[in-house]
């Protein structure tokens, strides 16, 4: 039964990738509620591909079957997702991570495969984020730090999902939300010195470097915003210092600082050296 059951979900698939491709080629369309249920359409004909293989008792000849039909599943909860259908992604992300979970990380040995776990649980963190589920999004942030595979790009992409969920709370400007972002990018910025510990190649370092600037400078907003004054400039003079960052935005938050601190002398000077100051 297996043969017949997976051809049938990949001429599924396939016809599903080729619906994509058109509806791309046509984005330019005015007809809009159209497009929107074309792409409902579309995600359940992924979903069905998805769940067909899943009927099948017998996989020999299949090879990596359990990955196959989870790389299904992720796809298609990514275009649930996308479509702000988050029940039915989550669903199609805990039946990809079912049919993972199963095999030992160190039985793996495809790049690809290993990758397809730090993706699968860094977008269910996203798809949990957008429900607010708190713990599971920390839970599966945690269990994506075990497939990271001393590779600089894994290190920044879950680096950069800590610094995004960080910067949305921040954003928030509320005092009781402070704490919070504070813990996300704190670790963000673990991630980032930790990656640039492992990783040697100057290639491949950059950008775990801008990312660990960035994160600094929000962590410095995040100690302005709790009036933790010395922390901020603390802050600047490791990225000016240390990193070589001479980001605007540096100036801005030190000059808050020393005012803070009611050293007037020392904001003005800060005043000075902002890029097109009228007092320089």
């Amino acid at each position: 039964m297996a043969a017949p059951v997976w051809k049938l979900s990949y001429c599924l698939w396939n016809s599903c990738v080729d619906l994509s491709n058109a509806a791309t080629v046509h984005s330019s369309s005015s007809d809009s509620g159209h497009r929107n249920i074309t792409d409902e359409q579309h995600a359940f004909i992924c979903h069905v591909a998805a769940d067909l293989p899943l009927l099948a008792t017998d996989v020999t000849g299949i090879p990596s079957p359990a990955f196959k039909i989870a790389s299904f599943f992720y796809k298609t909860g990514l275009i649930w997702h996308d479509l702000g259908e988050f029940k039915l992604a989550s669903t199609c992300f805990e039946k990809a991570t079912d049919l993972t979970s199963k095999i030992e990380i160190s039985a793996i040995s495809g790049d690809g495969e290993r990758k397809l776990l730090l993706d699968l649980s860094i977008v269910r963190s996203r798809t949990a984020w957008e429900v607010q589920d708190r713990n599971l999004v920390v839970n599966l942030l945690n269990r994506s730090k075990s497939v990271l595979l001393r590779c600089a790009a894994n290190y920044k992409q879950l680096a950069n999902q800590y610094m995004i969920f960080g910067k949305t709370v921040l954003s928030k400007n509320e005092t009781s939300s402070v704490n919070e972002a504070f813990k996300l990018m704190n670790e963000a910025l673990d991630l980032c010195e930790k990656g640039l510990r492992i990783v040697k190649r100057e290639s491949e370092t950059l950008g775990l470097k801008e990312l660990r600037s960035r994160t600094l400078r929000f962590i410095a907003a995040s100690h302005l915003q709790k009036d933790e004054f010395e922390s901020v400039l603390k802050c600047v003079r490791v990225l000016r210092e240390g990193g070589g960052d001479h980001h605007p935005r540096l100036s801005v938050l030190a000059m808050k600082a020393w005012l803070g601190l009611g050293r007037n002398g020392e904001a003005e000077k800060e005043l000075r050296s902002m890029p097109g100051t009228l007092l320089a």
